[in-house]
């Protein structure tokens, strides 16, 4: 969350209005979006990130590694 919008969102926060702001500020997105064509899939053109959860208690980290390795994605 950049600054910008970071900042208000706390001071709505501190006011119990984030909830509100949130419900408000939620548009519905429109059925022409099914009509759009994709000439290129986000995953492969765009770099991804993957957070290894060493806590994670059902998949284990190795497993973790070798799932964002075979998604080309960079471990973080």
């Amino acid at each position: 969350m950049t600054e910008s919008v970071r900042a208000p969102a706390v001071q709505l926060a501190s006011r119990g209005q984030l909830a509100a702001f949130m419900a408000d500020s939620q548009v519905p997105w429109d059925v022409d979006a099914l009509d759009g064509a994709v000439s290129e899939a986000a995953w492969r053109v765009r770099p991804s990130r993957y957070l290894v959860s060493t806590d994670d208690r059902m998949i284990p980290p190795p497993a973790q590694r070798a799932m964002s390795e075979r998604a080309g994605s960079t471990v973080v």
